[in-house]
């Protein structure tokens, strides 16, 4: 017979007694939103998409015409009027890159006007002739204080680069085969990532491996800087958003040195426009081995760094009235060599790593501005290590762990002259591992329920719209509880756009974070070979951001933005000590990391040039009491990372020249070596040519063209100049 102990009977009758308090809460609002949006003083309301991807299109802005009524859609793209007298209106949407567009609505005395407005991209405009060509494979990004949401045309997201290049507060860091990003300097394991609104990130080290994400289908990516009340993340979350909805086919084939194939294909399909299908595969193949000069200036060959995956993803959604149904399933795996550190090659290492993952969802519509949604998961994941002994390896080493994780959250969502917006979410996560050279009393079964109740709210200053175009301030506040305690992670931003020359728009946020030691220190602080620790604190940061941007269409289109942030950890959970004091975590007492980021695009005349500039700077101190740690730079953060490009666009041709320099890195708190910076410089070569209903375009590129050599994280040497080809063959969709 199962033994519970008195204090887990507390504890699990205290999460049930939360559990049906928060659905109660839950409904309650929610039939209160019902109740008072029946009889609200909205008149119309609407959302603002892309008229090929579906997509939303936040920062828009919306007037009715005749009225001087003006509204700027949010991040879902959507907008709302109050206080209209009944009749029929015009309503209008433009924004930067798009036609303008519009639509009809007629208000009663009954029910709310709710109308969608598609908008086309604009086209380009080369003085002395005409292009009829829409640049639709350009990302419009839109910065709303500490959220910011890129738009992605429907080809996908080719690479993760195309996404990095533009956001200066994401870092990406490539450690053997697997891909992490950083927000701002902060631990690898602080940035939750995120598919569909539900976390992917490991329970053995708390990281999300993007490339395991599905790039084909991705339409939106949301990045919120600092935590949040509608998502957690000590530094900050990311989250990939498929489009289901999307309605053409891609194929695309890539071949560079180094051995490297990748295959890819993918599309969409609707039946009668109640039930859509989408379906996006991958397959990846590379060698991978090359030279390089190590710190003794001699000659290596890189052995063993093969990687062999493939992913497999398909959803579909059914509509009917104002309800919709999706599925979604996902396939991952992947076969790799570990090539081991500089001086500790291990070319017989083998890891494999697999991924299986099924969610679904339910979504419910009520008057146009209130929405119910209940969304679930549930996936596994396994990994092997297998090192044989070797000349450089004296110990076998063999380890396998499974993960396991299942959720459901239960939201809603109203958008009036307050909008309200919560859910309440329950996840449970396991890992099992077992290891050749530790006893099993070291590993076995971990477990824990991570519970969250959240609740925000939006205000929208509407007395201002003759001086400010869009003004919001948002509010919220998560409480998250489980085996290691409660935690209220409050949040607060303000965010206005005026109507002065170069609309220039202003924002300032506060927002508080937590991560739970991830299970792999809990392995390690009841490991026996590590000294008794005591209890591991869970992380913690304080964010605050403040930021100014200007927007011109004069001579062309041009976008400026200035960002400052500061943000402060409390308690970062390292591994320090080893030979006599044996191996254990030690939590920091606290680091802090601040500085600025810039953005410029200009597209000039609107022709066919194009300019972009980002910079990144960063300082991130360690504040331990130590004073042989106090004060000095935390480990691999490159102090000032840039990138510049310019880009050439005529007809079927297009050459993109890239620029990137990435600033010093410190390999060690103890001391000031650091790794050199680096300027690198890369070239695309693109040929478009449409026949019928077909695109298709050839593209040739050279990453790394000044064979520079550079290190990347854990001081592994990255590739010299590499070669790539792809063709890809598209539908253009609806």
């Amino acid at each position: 017979m199962l033994y519970v102990s008195p204090a887990d009977r507390h504890f699990i009758a205290e999460s049930y007694s939360r559990f049906f308090i928060a659905i109660i809460f839950i409904v309650l609002i929610f039939y209160l939103c019902i109740e008072t949006r029946a009889q609200s003083e909205i008149k119309i309301s609407g959302r603002v998409t892309d008229l090929v991807s579906g997509a939303p299109i936040p920062g828009a802005t919306v007037a009715i015409d005749g009225t001087g009524r003006i509204s700027t859609t949010d991040s879902d793209g959507r907008f709302y009027f109050t206080d209209l007298p009944t009749g029929k209106y015009t309503v209008t949407a433009k924004r930067i890159r798009f036609r303008q567009g519009g639509s009809e609505a007629v208000i009663d005395d009954v029910f709310t006007s709710s109308i969608t407005i598609s908008l086309a991209r604009s086209p380009v405009i080369v003085r002395g002739q005409a292009v009829t060509k829409t640049r639709d494979d350009l990302f419009v990004v839109n910065r709303l204080g500490a959220v910011t949401v890129v738009d992605i045309p429907t080809s996908g997201l080719g690479s993760i680069a195309q996404l990095t290049d533009k956001l200066p507060e994401l870092e990406l860091v490539e450690s053997g085969n697997r891909q992490y990003l950083r927000i701002r300097g902060a631990p690898l394991n602080g940035t939750v990532i995120m598919l569909n609104g539900r976390s992917i990130n490991s329970t053995f080290d708390s990281r999300g491996d993007i490339s395991t994400i599905p790039f084909g289908s991705v339409t939106t990516v949301e990045i919120v800087t600092g935590g949040d009340y509608k998502s957690p993340g000590l530094a900050g979350t990311v989250n990939f958003i498929t489009d289901i909805d999307r309605k053409n086919i891609i194929v695309a084939a890539e071949r560079g040195n180094f051995g490297f194939e990748s295959y890819s294909a993918g599309g969409g399909f609707s039946f009668a426009e109640i039930v859509t299908v989408s379906l996006d595969t991958r397959g990846e193949y590379s060698k991978g081995d090359f030279e390089f000069v190590d710190p003794r200036d001699s000659v290596q060959i890189r052995l063993n760094n093969f990687n062999k995956s493939s992913s497999l993803y398909a959803g579909s959604k059914i509509k009917w009235d104002r309800s919709s149904v999706m599925i979604s399933a996902r396939y991952f795996k992947r076969t790799a060599g570990v090539p081991g550190a500089v001086f500790q090659l291990t070319p017989d290492a083998l890891s494999e790593s697999e991924e299986m993952e099924l969610a679904s969802g339910f979504e419910r519509r009520f008057f146009g501005n209130a929405v119910f949604d209940i969304t679930a998961g549930l996936n596994r994941r396994r990994a092997e290590f297998d090192s044989p002994r070797t000349s450089t390896n004296f110990i076998p080493y063999k380890t396998r762990f499974d993960e396991h994780a299942r959720d459901i959250k239960i939201g809603f969502n109203s958008t009036g002259s307050v909008d309200l917006n919560g859910y309440y979410s329950i996840r449970y996560e396991s890992l099992d591992g077992n290891d050749l050279i530790r006893p099993s009393s070291s590993f076995g079964f971990h477990s824990r329920t991570i519970n969250a109740l959240s609740l925000g709210m939006g205000y929208r200053f509407s007395i201002l719209n003759r001086v400010i175009e869009h003004s919001v301030v948002t509010i919220g506040l998560r409480e998250e509880w489980g085996d290691e305690g409660d935690f209220l992670s409050p949040s607060v931003s303000l965010r206005m756009n005026t109507n002065f020359p170069l609309n220039p728009g202003f924002d300032i946020s506060f927002s508080k974070g937590r991560r739970l030691p991830d299970l792999t220190d809990l392995y390690w602080k009841e490991d026996v070979f590590a000294t008794p620790n005591p209890e591991l604190n869970p992380e913690e940061s304080e964010s605050f951001q403040a930021g100014a941007d200007l927007k011109s269409d004069y001579a062309g289109t041009t976008e400026l933005r200035l960002t400052s942030f500061f943000n402060r950890y409390r308690d970062l959970i390292i591994w320090r000590k080893w030979a006599g004091d044996k191996f254990k975590p030690v939590n920091l007492s606290k680091a802090e990391i601040d500085g600025w980021e810039m953005t410029f695009e200009s597209i000039p005349f609107s022709g066919p040039l194009r300019l972009f500039w980002a910079a990144s700077f960063i300082r991130p101190l360690n504040k331990e009491e130590e004073a042989s740690h106090r004060d000095k730079y935390l480990t691999f953060r490159p102090i000032g990372t840039q990138t510049m490009s310019i880009e050439f666009r005529q007809k079927r041709f297009e050459l993109k020249l890239r620029g990137r320099h990435i600033g010093a890195c410190y390999t060690t708190e103890e001391n000031t070596k650091s790794r050199p910076a680096v300027d690198l410089l890369d070239l695309e070569v693109k040929i478009k040519l449409d026949v019928r209903r077909v695109r298709s375009s050839l593209g040739f590129g050279v990453v790394n063209i000044g064979d520079i050599q550079y290190e990347i994280l854990d001081r592994q040497p990255e590739k010299p100049r590499e070669y790539r080809v792809k063709i890809t063959l598209s539908s253009k969709g609806e």
